[in-house]
């Protein structure tokens, strides 16, 4: 079903996966998915894992995730990124 923009089957099982509800680590995507854990750390970790080979023209939405891991509120936390063409 997304091959069309890169995927193959196993990533297209942990997109899925993540879509249908977030997951607190790669241990419980792989049991969700049924994909070994290092595929699916992988797959997750590795930048080239969250691109797109040949992404299709049109209207991209940026989401970022964010979740408070201490209790201390004064950490200076960035983002970064970049768009290229």
């Amino acid at each position: 079903m997304l091959e069309g923009i890169g995927l193959d089957a196993g990533q297209e099982r942990i997109y899925l996966a993540l879509l249908a509800a977030p997951a607190r680590d790669a241990a419980e995507l792989a049991a969700r998915t049924g994909l070994p854990e290092e595929r699916v750390a992988a797959a997750l970790g590795a930048p080239e894992g969250r691109s797109y080979e040949n992404p299709k023209p049109g209207v991209w939405e940026l989401v970022v995730e964010s979740r408070r891991t201490t209790p201390v509120f004064s950490a200076p936390f960035t983002l970064e990124g970049s768009v290229t063409r």
